[in-house]
């Protein structure tokens, strides 16, 4: 399993975290995602929902 996933739902996204892995690995896989994906994402709006992981 990868350590985040992102998966598109109606007007927004749901991101889905490894709950086991060290957070800061996670943190770092989402921030290359993420930056891959910017094009995609431009200036959109969208809900998000953190999934899999508690995070405060």
């Amino acid at each position: 399993m990868s350590l985040s996933n992102i998966k598109s739902f109606q007007n927004g996204i749901a991101l889905h975290l490894d709950p086991n892995a060290d957070f800061e690995d996670v943190l770092s896989d989402i921030e290359t995602k993420f930056e891959e994906s910017r094009k995609f994402f431009k200036n959109a709006k969208v809900a998000l929902s953190i999934e899999d992981r508690i995070v405060s």
